[in-house]
């Protein structure tokens, strides 16, 4: 069970890293030093609290 619940989250992880991206890469076209900054702040902070959470129900790592 673990293993599919671990597929479903990696699935969900990168729909909405896809998603996050597309729409930061949208709003600031050219600006590199904005584009890293809002994909750290909107993805990358996210993704490690989700990281923490779901490694606190599972132990995956």
């Amino acid at each position: 069970m673990p293993d599919d619940s671990f597929r479903i989250a990696e699935e969900v992880i990168a729909g909405v890293g896809a998603g996050v991206s597309n729409e930061i890469d949208k709003r600031t076209e050219g600006s590199i030093f904005w584009t890293v900054v809002l994909k750290v702040v909107f993805y990358g902070v996210p993704l490690g609290i989700l990281i923490y959470y779901l490694n606190d129900a599972y132990g995956w790592f």
